[in-house]
């Protein structure tokens, strides 16, 4: 599979090629999330189908995060009127007010996204400022919940802010005493530690292929989380990174993604195709039960068909969408600034990498080899034009200067000497013209 980045391409198992590397293809799988996310939000601002608004705080401060990255601004704003109403709903005092909004997604929801919610102008700074300052000091003297989840996320969404520094430390100190009692081994720890930790992850990739096959064998939101943890880190094996992407992207594509939209379209198109045959009652009926169908008859008469969707066949082939794991994808790439990331089989790829072999529309073969013969046929001409005139003007300066008689008969061999380096020193600074000529002497 292929994975292309804007400026880059990483392939799995696949060496790479100077003439793939083309900032554009297709299937765009963050535009894809973008619709996701755009579509699934609800009418308060929130994400996810928990009955309790309390309970989606978690999985919207992900999808906040990652519509914030893609500049969805609207969306964002309507995001952040989720989290502000609960807040208001107490007067901004959470920490007086605790009883009513302890519940663990909600307090991490509200800790990921501090940065954005801080910034928002929906919201005041300094109240909200010394709203988080209350509740950390409330969660210290409740020993954080004894949630090594919760502590993480306040270590990460408030990494890059001043809120509450010495929490933070004391936080820090938390989660280090609890995780002395993990195993250590990659799959011991929680995606949440992952993030907060990041410098943990580091600590396994001293072997880069056994990192990666471990990973592979993680699931879904763990592996993204510690995606974003090894853009975290300052050093780091790039090429461990793009393999992981890379392998991310294969799984979206094939379990959240492309592959699920395309197999549902699919059917519902075959069915569409039986309905304009004519086939009705029965006969359609048994033409269905040949096929695998999530898509089924629920009844039908000479002028109406009700479809019914199979729910627990779908949710059995594909399972449950899952936002914040679409979501940490978006801000991983964001954190290694390749938001656009698009997706081909090597099949389609080889199909039209031909247009992708420099940076510019492609140009007919033919008219490439004769733009640059007509390019050093000028160069030629103009070559000799100017050895010519330097010819004469020696010539001239021999017959009027007795001085230069010495130079009588070697005029053309000066005049070549003083032309070639000065044609030189101009087709080296323009020698980028002759790429084009190189490019195709290479392919055939």
């Amino acid at each position: 599979m292929i994975l292309m980045r804007y400026g880059r391409v990483a392939r799995i198992g696949i060496k790479k090629t100077d003439s793939e590397l083309h900032p554009k293809t297709i299937d765009p799988v963050v535009d894809e999330i973008s619709r996701i996310l755009t579509i699934l939000q609800n009418e308060d601002g929130s994400w996810g189908a928990e009955e309790n608004e309390l309970d989606r705080g978690f999985a919207t401060s992900w999808a906040i995060r990652a519509i914030h990255e893609l500049g969805e601004t609207e969306v964002e704003s309507i995001g952040i009127s989720y989290f502000k109403n609960i807040i208001e709903k107490v007067d901004y005092k959470l920490a007086e007010n605790f009883s009513k909004i302890a519940r663990e997604n909600f307090l991490k929801g509200l800790f990921n996204c501090a940065d954005i919610l801080l910034s928002s102008e929906k919201i005041d700074y300094l109240t909200l400022k010394e709203t988080y300052t209350n509740l950390l000091e409330k969660l210290e003297k409740q020993d954080w919940l004894s949630s090594t989840s919760l502590v993480s996320y306040i270590l990460f969404g408030l990494k890059d802010s001043n809120i509450g520094k010495n929490f933070q430390k004391n936080a820090t100190s938390f989660l280090e005493k609890e995780i002395k009692f993990y195993p250590g081994r990659l799959s011991d720890f929680t995606p949440d530690i992952c993030l907060a930790m990041p410098d943990l992850v580091s600590n396994f990739i001293r072997e880069p292929r056994e990192f990666f096959e471990n990973a592979q064998s993680l699931s879904d939101i763990k592996v993204v989380h510690i995606l974003i943890a090894l853009e975290l880190l300052s050093k780091i094996d790039k090429n461990v990174v793009s393999d992981l992407r890379s392998d991310v992207l294969e799984r979206f594509r094939r379990r959240q993604i492309t592959e699920i939209d395309r197999k549902i379209t699919k059917q519902l198109l075959d069915l569409t195709l039986l309905l304009r045959t004519g086939l009705r009652g029965q006969s359609l009926e048994k033409r269905l039960s040949k096929f695998d169908n999530i898509i089924a008859i629920e009844s039908a008469s000479s002028e109406d068909i009700l479809f019914k969707v199979k729910l627990e066949r779908l949710l059995k082939n594909f399972g449950d969408l899952n936002i914040i794991a679409l979501s940490s994808y978006v801000v991983a790439l964001s954190l290694c600034g390749e938001e656009h990331v698009h997706l081909l089989s090597p099949s389609d790829y080889s199909q039209v990498k031909n247009f992708f072999a420099e940076d510019t529309i492609p140009i007919p073969r033919r008219r490439e080899v004769g733009f640059e013969i007509t390019v050093l046929g000028v160069f030629a001409t103009l070559f000799f034009l100017t050895l010519l005139g330097f010819t004469y003007m020696i010539t001239y300066l021999v017959e009027v200067s007795e001085q230069l008689t010495v130079l009588k008969g070697h005029e053309v061999s000066i005049g070549a000497l003083i032309s070639t380096p000065i044609f030189g020193l101009v087709f080296w600074k323009i020698r980028d013209i002759f790429k084009v000529l190189k490019s195709v002497a290479k392919r055939e």
